[in-house]
């Protein structure tokens, strides 16, 4: 996987700003929607759910938190970033909670082999909106060969359905596209009820974004390229490693536009966390999430 300036801004603003991730991810305020923390409960509930998670890998694992959540679990643990910052976070919380099966590895996906077909759980939290999009189809690629045949990779994403509802600068950008109306035929389809898993034979993915595109800056996130797929497109090229899409869980539902956030924070995230209780029952709510966690399994 080549390097390009877009891993080169995501490597310089996760090292410099390590230990503010670090606290943002423990943090039990609730004045604010932790996004971080609600991915992590997912991946969690994901390894309670298996029958067995002797080997689980965490790709981009940050500061380590969900790594040493899951070793309490038992089973080999594997934390892999390429942020040296980041790692010694997940290290010193290893050491402190006692936890010899965490693992930390300086690098990258591409760069471990933790056994080809023997890894049961692969996740990817905040992961894939920093990869090119060929390095994407790289990464799935790689997860395929390391999973075991009922194995489950799961990774969230920046949910690009969303640009439809958030009515600023986002929204313009697909109307100047021309996608708006592809990405309404999608929202529409997946408020229906559609099975996760029939989805692209409901709908065309609309085209995926190009290399070139600048995003306008979100959460002081110093990056100018952060991908966003909207579900058919991840299912898409999840297919095209040999997976298939079996869920999608929204972690960042909006009950009304950015700019309510901005201004009124504290209600943002008290009616976000009463309308993530009702998830599995309001599928239109997907389309309301800034950001989806996926699931997907080796097809067979």
């Amino acid at each position: 996987m080549s390097e390009s300036i877009q891993n080169a801004e995501a490597l310089s603003h996760f090292s410099k700003d390590a230990d503010r991730w670090a606290e943002a991810v423990r943090s039990s305020n609730r004045d604010r929607v932790n996004v971080s923390a609600l991915r992590l409960e997912y991946v969690m509930s994901i390894a309670k759910a298996l029958s067995a998670c002797d080997i689980f890998v965490d790709v981009g694992c940050g500061a380590g938190e969900l790594v040493c959540d899951i070793a309490t679990l038992g089973g080999e643990c594997y934390g892999i970033d390429f942020a040296d910052e980041m790692l010694e976070h997940g290290r010193q919380l290893a050491a402190q909670k006692d936890l010899p099966n965490a693992t930390f590895l300086h690098g990258k996906f591409e760069d471990f082999d933790l056994g080809k077909g023997k890894v049961n759980l692969i996740s990817a939290n905040g992961l894939v909106e920093y990869l090119s999009i060929d390095q994407n189809r790289e990464f799935f690629a790689w997860a395929s060969t390391q999973l075991t045949e009922d194995g489950v990779f799961t990774f969230s994403i920046r949910n690009r359905l969303y640009n439809l509802f958030s009515l600023n600068e986002f929204t313009d950008r697909e109307v100047r596209a021309g996608t708006a109306l592809d990405l309404l035929n999608e929202a529409l389809t997946i408020a229906r009820g559609i099975k996760t898993s029939e989805i692209l034979d409901a709908v065309t993915p609309p085209p995926l974004e190009t290399e070139a595109e600048i995003h306008p800056p979100t959460n002081d996130i110093n990056v100018s390229v952060r991908h966003m797929f909207t579900p058919s497109q991840i299912a898409m090229l999840l297919k095209e490693a040999g997976f298939r899409m079996t869920n999608v869980y929204p972690c960042h539902i909006h009950p009304s536009q950015p700019a309510l956030r901005a201004a009124q924070p504290k209600m943002h995230a008290m009616l976000s966390y009463a309308l993530q209780e009702h998830v599995d029952e309001l599928p239109h709510l997907i389309t309301q999430s800034s950001a989806l966690m996926i699931k997907a399994e080796i097809l067979r």
